[in-house]
């Protein structure tokens, strides 16, 4: 008989029927030990035990155990001090064994209810996240689920192929003057998109160094940790495609004209880039004096 057998067995259902089992074994025990005084029949006072120390308490189950002791000992017919030695023998026995059927009972009994608590929760859940798949899967927005490690684990495909066309509105007294821009690899977002429409349009210069290539738009997913501390996840949900349906992320906007600064320039405080800015503006300035400038 296995272990979950063995606790099916205790189960509060055949609680009064045990309990009644038990009580009359212990009487026809009793009873049969006192009518063959030469046969010797104490030990046959475990099967009660075992039948009904599953379900009593500890009091209950010392309380069984001296009875059946008592009877076990005053059934004998032997003197008292061997009788006294029975009585012990009986006693320690019959208690080590319904307190180790209760407590296999009790701790099998706890281990299935939490059992059952968390196939309850795991049920819960499961319902949960078909809600939140339904969601997903049928709402008109743009929704997706991350897990703690930021891996996305939903996600619909509503507004994926969305475009948005922007079009800027041209100034009524916008600047006519000759325009020259300067970037480098740390100019990104919207200050390389701002180069590149210069480009397009035709208004001026860009000078200096590739730019960044990050325009992409992201959405910050913040998440806890046991309430004892939190990190977020950044998900990209937004892309910027130029007039020229072209893409600046990853790829930047190269200048009309490439001008460096050399490790030397940057030691002496020299901004060669500034100064053929000026130069393309119509101005005239050495590299030292453009260095001095921005001071």
């Amino acid at each position: 008989m296995n272990t979950q057998r063995f606790t099916t067995v205790y189960s509060q259902g055949n609680q009064p029927s045990f309990l009644i089992c038990g009580i009359f074994g212990i009487l026809v025990i009793a009873f049969i030990d006192l009518i063959t005084p030469s046969l010797p029949l104490g030990y046959l006072y475990l099967i009660p035990i075992l039948i009904m120390a599953g379900f009593l308490s500890r009091p209950w189950i010392a309380f069984i155990v001296f009875v059946c002791a008592a009877l076990t000992a005053g059934l004998s017919h032997y003197q008292l001090r061997p009788a006294a030695t029975l009585f012990v023998t009986a006693w320690v026995g019959f208690t080590g064994t319904g307190f180790f059927v209760s407590e296999v009972v009790r701790n099998r009994q706890k281990a299935l209810a939490h059992l059952r608590e968390i196939r309850m929760e795991i049920a819960r859940r499961e319902e949960a996240e078909e809600q939140l798949r339904n969601l997903v899967y049928t709402s008109p927005l743009a929704i997706i689920t991350v897990d703690n490690n930021g891996e996305i684990l939903l996600a619909n495909e509503k507004r994926r192929d969305q475009e948005v066309r922007e079009v800027a509105k041209p100034a009524k007294s916008g600047f006519t003057g000759r325009l020259v821009v300067l970037v480098d690899s740390q100019s990104a977002s919207a200050a390389e998109m701002f180069a590149r429409i210069v480009q397009i349009e035709k208004r001026g210069t860009v000078i200096g160094d590739r730019t960044a290539g990050a325009v992409m738009t992201s959405r910050i997913f913040p998440h806890q940790i046991a309430g004892v501390g939190f990190y977020a996840t950044s998900v990209t949900v937004g892309d910027v495609r130029m007039s020229d349906g072209l893409s600046l992320e990853k790829t930047g906007v190269e200048p009309d004209e490439i001008v460096l600064p050399t490790p030397a320039d940057l030691a002496s405080l020299r901004d060669p880039v500034l100064a053929r800015a000026i130069e393309i503006a119509g101005g005239s300035v050495t590299a030292e004096q453009a260095g001095r400038l921005l001071k």
